[in-house]
């Protein structure tokens, strides 16, 4: 399976932005899942840029190491 590495690096942004302003509340997945394909948001699970507690999903670690690689 491959992810659209465009697709990728807009959805990540957009997490990391939306977690930023409040990390210990994390985005609800059903309004994730509304604009992703399950296809997509499980790709980024395997990948373990994304982590799902408590249907909230949170950028893990792995996740925030992408996005600063992108902008340094």
């Amino acid at each position: 399976m491959n992810v659209d590495e465009k697709k990728l690096k807009e959805f990540l942004e957009k997490l990391f932005l939306e977690n930023v302003i409040d990390v210990e509340k994390g985005v609800p997945i059903t309004a994730v899942e509304k604009e992703y394909d399950k296809v997509f948001l499980e790709e980024c699970f395997l990948r373990k840029y994304i982590c799902v507690e408590s249907g909230k999903l949170f950028l893990s670690q792995k996740g925030v190491q992408y996005i600063l690689a992108m902008y340094s």
